[in-house]
């Protein structure tokens, strides 16, 4: 097999865990972080966009039979891609409302998850939820369905309320006529508990004890939540932080437990705002890489492939087992160095420096993102007849440094932008300038005064669109992978 062969039957995978859910687990890395949250010691998970968040949920759920043999159901409340769950939720909904909806759903999702189970409580919760029409007598909603259902009682309930003096009330129950079910989001009366109602922490325990009696855990994994609130910051707000309360509540239920999945710029700002419930979670981590890990996740996709095993005559678990080994490997691959000059950084440190933004951090998903397409970029040149890279290597120098740009203009619209819609303008206002930019050429750029300037560039800082330069005052520079997107040129504006 010669290297164009080679090259154009190789797969470094998707870059986004969504779109690899069938290929992941071949390829995926069991790092510290994934087997602790694989063996129940991790709740909550932090990481910027791109970090692999959405990898170690997917691989979750994606091994949930495993988790099975040890009694443990691991339940999605999200739709793994596509339209989410909770998008026709409107900014109106309030923390509580979404505290009683988050716990009315979550249930509701256990009960389908157990339809097949012979408990005597579990059998009296279901008759609960389907009574209130939340879920169906024998066929499991889809989680958007559920979610409606969930909704439309807590609706019920709400509106019932608020026109307290305009219905009648039920003689015998006390409770709002016209209302089916018989779940109260208040611990009902005596007279109410005689007739069968329940609150819905009064199922919870009951739930509680089944699952005692069962020796069953619950796991409810939740991701995507930077996607199912984007469109309002204060329905965000209101949704997360009604979450994290209904983790703490959970707390006494040592079978019931939230696995959640979050950007940490989003709990960061969930703190910010003030949310006490911050001091309870304990049990979380943040995703971090270093130049080992992550090249440890590059030579693990690279020996996907058989070709490369082959061509190399290498032992897949003989590397994988030794990081000195990975990095030979990747230097028999890929060119010692991107740029000519012995002062010039070997080729991974280069693809770290330019694929960082400005906090420092590398995220998987662009470093994969520019292989891939430095992969197409070789393949398009050996087409039209240009020479082979030389000795073993698979790539030649100016591949994968064209390769950035494309990479850059990604991360620029589809994260950053994305993301900040807000800083768009001001970032626009810096395309074709200098990389490096003082607080009076700010000024001038973005046509404010200097005073307002110190702001609006720290709110750059935050996001990592900005590093702000310690050893020269008042000065801030932006990273290569959003420099290159924007065209802006090496230097520093006066």
């Amino acid at each position: 097999m010669d290297k164009k062969e080679i090259l154009s039957n190789l797969i470094l995978g998707n870059r986004v865990a969504e779109e690899e859910k069938n290929s992941l687990g071949s390829y995926f890395v069991e790092t510290i972080m994934w087997k602790r949250v694989f063996n129940g010691d991790i709740d909550i998970v932090y990481g910027p966009k791109g970090a692999g968040k959405s990898a170690i949920y997917s691989l979750l759920i994606e091994r949930k039979n495993d988790l099975m043999l040890k009694n443990i159901y691991v339940i999605s409340a999200e739709n793994p891609r596509g339209a989410t769950v909770f998008e026709e939720l409107k900014s109106e909904t309030t923390e509580i409302d979404f505290r009683n909806l988050w716990k009315l759903y979550i249930m509701a999702l256990i009960m389908d998850n157990l339809i097949h189970i012979e408990n005597s409580k579990v059998k009296k919760i279901r008759k609960k939820l389907i009574e209130a029409k939340i879920i169906r007598p024998t066929k499991v909603s889809s989680l958007s369905s559920t979610l409606n259902n969930a909704l439309g009682y807590l609706k019920s309930l709400i509106t019932a309320k608020s026109y307290e003096s305009e219905v009648k009330f039920d003689p015998v129950t006390g409770l709002f006529a016209g209302i089916s079910g018989k779940i109260t989001l208040r611990e009902p009366s005596d007279t109410q508990k005689k007739e069968g109602y329940f609150s819905i922490d009064n199922l919870y325990e009951m739930l509680k004890l089944s699952l005692d009696e069962l020796d069953i855990k619950i796991w409810i994994a939740i991701d995507r939540l930077d996607v199912a609130f984007s469109e309002s910051p204060n329905l965000e707000q209101n949704a997360l932080k009604a979450l994290f309360r209904v983790y703490s509540d959970f707390g006494k239920y040592d079978k019931i437990t939230l696995k959640v999945f979050l950007r940490n710029d989003i709990w960061n700002n969930l703190v910010d705002s003030g949310f006490r419930e911050a001091t309870h979670t304990t049990r979380s981590i943040s995703i971090t890489w270093d130049k080992r890990s992550l090249m440890n996740i590059i030579i693990s996709r690279l020996l996907n492939n058989i070709q490369i095993i082959e061509y190399y005559n290498v032992d897949k678990s003989e590397i994988l087992s030794d990081i000195d080994k990975q990095f030979e490997l990747f230097y028999r691959i890929f060119p010692i160095k991107v740029e000519n000059g012995e002062k010039q950084s070997l080729t991974f440190d280069w693809i770290l420096s330019h694929t960082s933004d400005a906090t420092g951090f590398n995220a998987p998903r662009e470093i994969i993102h520019l292989l891939t397409e430095a992969i197409d970029n070789q393949v398009r040149n050996l087409d039209i007849g240009t020479r082979l890279p030389e000795d073993l290597f698979l790539f030649e120098r100016k591949v994968i440094k064209d390769s950035l740009l494309s990479v850059s203009k990604e991360r620029l619209v589809k994260t950053l932008y994305a993301e900040y819609p807000t800083s768009i303008a001001n970032i626009e206002k810096l395309r074709g300038k200098k990389i490096e930019q003082t607080i009076s050429s700010l000024a001038q750029i973005w046509s404010i005064d200097e005073r307002k300037v110190i702001d609006e560039a720290q709110i750059l800082v935050k996001i990592g669109f900005f590093k702000s330069n310690t050893g020269q005052k008042n000065s801030y520079k932006v990273p290569y992978i959003y420099s290159q997107g924007l065209n802006m040129v090496q230097g520093k504006e006066k």
